[in-house]
């Protein structure tokens, strides 16, 4: 993949993944699989995402534009994984780059394929949403990589959907024990109807905050469980360690499907609509 390739799809991966995708979970959860994002859907269910992002210099100008489309297709669910193809353009300033199609196998809560995982089950925990008090389980466990760890506390409600009510992750480099980021994702708002492309479904309202040695990432994000994927929408502010406000972004659902024939069949259907 070019460097400059590479560059502009960080931003795409940062604020999409935390926000979009549950982060890994041990053998020993009882997590159910239809809880991952693309979990309850059939082979060939699809979707497809456009992120706008604006660079911005000291005076708060955009500098650049840089807008990334990211198609993905379920492959295949297993009793533990998905298995996920994924297609990335992206275009800086009118040049178009296409990333090398990925395959991504994933686990109940987003975590590749033979990562080192270790477990504990804490006390349960009151998380309070829109005045709402739910009880979760809560489960920290630790992801092992050659070079870093992630230690992850999740908070489960096996009842209230979204399901994974709030998400905290540090991630530490080995060389060092120095800490690289710490993210923390919770949901904000539960069980709203919103129009998602001419038709109205429930959402979830979550907020990600995304934080390392160079700034802070704020993303708010809407999640649907009937679409492919779960995310629908998201708006992202990302500020140096300063404070200053650098990048901004903003992600719109284009397109989704339940299988592989719906494949232009609800542009037209929304076309028609639209016409009416």
């Amino acid at each position: 993949m070019p460097t400059r390739l590479r560059v502009w799809l960080l931003p795409f991966v940062l604020l999409v993944l935390p926000a979009a995708l549950p982060v890994a979970w041990a053998a020993e959860s009882n997590i159910p699989l239809r809880h991952h994002a693309w979990g309850k859907f059939d082979k060939g269910a699809w979707q497809v995402v456009r992120v706008v992002t604006d660079t911005l210099d000291e005076e708060g100008n955009v500098t650049a534009t840089t807008t990334t489309t990211r198609e993905t297709t379920l492959v295949r669910v297993s009793n533990d994984t998905v298995k996920l193809k994924v297609r990335v353009t992206v275009d800086v300033g009118g040049k178009k780059f296409d990333a090398p199609e990925q395959v991504i196998v994933e686990g109940v809560h987003g975590e590749p394929e033979g990562e080192t995982q270790v477990a504990k089950v804490l006390d349960p925990q009151v998380a309070e949403i829109d005045g709402k008090k739910i009880l979760c389980q809560v489960h920290q466990f630790e992801i092992a990589t050659p070079d870093e760890t992630r230690t992850v506390k999740l908070y489960h409600s096996p009842e209230v959907a979204p399901h994974v009510l709030r998400r905290e992750t540090v991630t530490t480099k080995l060389k060092g024990r120095r800490r690289r980021y710490r993210t923390t994702t919770h949901v904000v708002q539960l069980d709203s109807k919103r129009e998602v492309l001419d038709e109205e479904r429930r959402t979830a309202v979550v907020e990600t905050v995304h934080q390392n040695n160079k700034g802070t990432t704020i993303t708010e994000s809407v999640h649907s469980g009937e679409i492919p994927g779960g995310v629908v929408a998201f708006r992202a502010e990302e500020r140096n360690a300063e404070g200053q406000l650098v990048r901004t972004s903003r992600l719109e659902l284009v397109d989704y499907g339940y299988s592989k024939k719906e494949r232009r069949g609800r542009r037209a259907r929304r076309a028609r609509r639209r016409n009416r």
